[in-house]
């Protein structure tokens, strides 16, 4: 149970440095969109492991309101001046309602994942009460299945109107729940590969997804080329959904070979536990950092600028989460609401 905890925590922190980089706006950047927001919700999937027998809906809700919709609330009231005005906004949850009042764009993330979860949870607790079986599986198939669809069909919509906490991509993203939800269980039920073969298929895998991200690379109307979920840019749903899924399976693989090294267990680790608080302040950290860099005339070898990012982010989420903790736990979504 230990490592598979630690696994996961792995691939959040392996999540987050991807945001990171799409961020930096690199020659990666492209790739990485086709399938680093999947990997988060498959990362989610993978911890619904026996939700719908031991725990009661009311408190799966209370949970994911506490860890995902206060933190959203508190960080955005951060960044917003507190305005009547904004209040609509906030509520309404979208990215582009949360640019209109130049609030801090990636929380939009923080909304849609509950929904998602919320809906996946429901489905669970529904079929539970069916005897294991066949007839269990498929019926969380194809409810699993009707939402996609209905997201795909939204997504036409939402590419000119934006929908409350990005609903389409809520259920656009639900076939990456269910499929973290299911190597949850594929893991309990099988012993993990060998270290040796476990590398093997990353490296085939990452081979596939570089020849194929290629193939789905969809125009905005801000102009960019890419995939951007928070925007419902998705582009053609079958290589969405491909290099989603193939992209996530790769980092999901890469994870359980890095819990087999000390070092990058515990490096990775702490940097998945900080998700939150770094999802939260790094593109301060990033145009920071690049204004420091002009500012001073700074030319600095690429590879180079992106670690000295990182390192900031990780250093700086890190201390300020010892104060978060402290006296606002809140903020990161754990118990306590301002003093601890």
């Amino acid at each position: 149970m230990r490592d598979r905890d630690n696994a996961i925590d792995v691939a959040r922190g392996l999540a987050i440095i991807l945001v990171i980089i799409g961020h930096l706006n690199t020659n990666f950047t492209q790739f990485i969109y086709s399938f680093h927001m999947p990997l988060f919700f498959v990362v989610s999937g993978m911890t619904f492991s026996n939700y719908c027998e031991n725990m009661k809906i009311s408190h799966f809700i209370g949970k994911r309101i506490r860890k995902l919709i206060v933190p959203y609330y508190l960080w955005e009231m951060i960044y917003v001046p507190f305005e009547i005005g904004n209040i609509g906004n906030l509520v309404y949850g979208s990215r582009k309602s949360i640019m209109a009042i130049s609030g801090y764009g990636p929380l939009w993330f923080l909304p849609c994942l509950f929904i998602s979860n919320f809906l996946f949870f429901c489905i669970l607790h529904a079929v539970c009460y069916i005897k294991p079986g066949g007839g269990r599986c498929a019926l969380l198939f194809g409810i699993v299945t009707i939402l996609v669809l209905m997201g795909c069909f939204l997504a036409k919509t939402a590419e000119y109107y934006s929908l409350p906490c990005n609903l389409d991509t809520a259920l656009v993203s639900m076939v990456y729940v269910y499929i973290g939800w299911l190597l949850s269980n594929i893991k309990k039920r099988h012993s993990t590969m060998r270290s040796s073969m476990s590398a093997a298929l990353f490296i085939v895998i990452m081979i596939i997804l570089v020849v194929t991200y290629n193939e789905n690379l969809p125009r905005s109307e801000y102009g960019t080329e890419y995939v951007a979920c928070a925007f419902s840019v998705y582009g053609n749903f079958l290589w969405f959904y491909f290099n989603g899924i193939i992209g996530s399976l790769g980092v999901i693989i890469l994870s359980s070979i890095m819990v087999n090294n000390l070092i990058l267990k515990e490096g990775f680790t702490h940097i998945g536990r900080h998700t939150l608080t770094i999802l939260a302040t790094h593109v301060e950290i990033i145009d920071f950092t690049k204004t420091v860099f002009e500012k001073y005339s700074l030319e600095v070898w690429l590879p180079a600028k992106v670690f000295i990012i990182l390192a900031i982010c990780v250093i700086f989420s890190s201390l300020l989460d010892v104060i978060i903790k402290r006296y606002v736990p809140c903020l990161n979504g754990t118990n306590g609401i301002f003093l601890s």
